[in-house]
């Protein structure tokens, strides 16, 4: 079972209840493999940090799968709600991106899984080539591509499963609802490969620092809503993979 998100953050709460890591890859630290569950009901997940943007995405995902055992592949992280009844720790299946067949068998485990008390939709993804941040953006989005939710990476990802013969669904949970907005960071802070440069975010930080409790803000809902991610995630790869 290959696992991607964009940043590491959105994967950490479940990397947390992983085993024996360790990275496949050479000289690069995005590609890790761990066990989860028990030695007699155990089972491989390598996560993949894809950095932000389809751009960035697609190129880590292509260094990555010739080390990877063919398989599901489960594009996760957050994503952002586009209408009034999507709520920060809500489960997101895409109903429109990834394998159909693999989606079928994926949505009723994750609504068993999730069931009573967190809410699973699976409805339309938009994937956007920058930040929707506010109720004026999102709302415009949602009448325009008919989406539900928005995320960056999703719609390469699923493509380039696909080319390579891995099975593909999208799982993502939502860290900002209509009302939210999203600091406008990713042509700011991050570089060609999709993840922060530290340098450029302490410079924009000093030189617009009404956005910090903005970002303080954004980093409570998101850690929220990741460890509700891990929760869900921890539950079905073991189901998945038998």
């Amino acid at each position: 079972m290959l696992v991607t998100s964009a940043l590491c953050y959105e994967l950490a709460p479940f990397i947390r209840r992983l085993h024996y890591l360790s990275y496949p890859l050479a000289k690069n630290n995005n590609l890790l493999r761990g066990i989860l569950g028990k030695e007699n009901d155990s089972c491989e997940v390598h996560i993949l940090f894809t950095g932000v943007g389809e751009r960035a995405a697609a190129k880590s995902l292509l260094n990555a799968l010739p080390v990877v055992k063919k398989g599901p592949l489960l594009i996760s992280g957050t994503a952002g709600a586009l209408t009034e009844i999507g709520h920060v720790g809500n489960i997101f299946i895409a109903s429109n991106y990834g394998d159909p067949l693999f989606r079928k068998q994926l949505v009723p485990k994750v609504v068993h899984t999730a069931a009573p008390k967190i809410k699973v939709w699976c409805e339309p993804l938009f994937t956007a080539g920058k930040p929707v941040s506010g109720r004026e953006n999102k709302a415009q989005l949602n009448n325009d591509s008919g989406a539900f939710a928005v995320d960056m990476e999703s719609a390469a990802l699923a493509a380039i499963a696909e080319k390579n013969g891995f099975p593909a669904a999208v799982l993502r949970v939502f860290s900002d609802t209509i009302e939210d907005a999203v600091p406008p960071l990713n042509e700011t802070i991050f570089d060609e490969t999709g993840f922060p440069s530290y340098i450029r975010l302490a410079a924009y930080l000093l030189g617009h620092p009404l956005t910090v409790p903005q970002m303080i803000t954004f980093s409570h809902r998101s850690n929220r809503a990741c460890r509700i991610l891990a929760e869900v995630l921890e539950k079905i790869i073991p189901k998945l993979e038998r």
